[in-house]
């Protein structure tokens, strides 16, 4: 992020500097991507809630 910040805040910057970066930041967005999805196949669903004589029981920090 620190290399990425300081291509981007230089001035004279070369395009093609320019397009190695956008290059290598759109891998690395694909990369987290692919991680987070795989994760996230990974968690449990949501627990259905509970329920007291039909209506559900909220949790006290829904409140505050």
């Amino acid at each position: 992020m620190d290399h990425a910040s300081d291509v981007i805040g230089d001035r004279k910057t070369d395009p093609e500097e320019l397009r190695a970066l956008a290059t290598d930041l759109s891998g690395t967005l694909q990369d987290t991507l692919r991680v987070a999805e795989s994760r996230g196949r990974r968690l449990p669903g949501p627990s259905p809630p509970e329920t007291r004589a039909g209506s559900p029981v909220l949790p006290a920090d829904a409140f505050g």
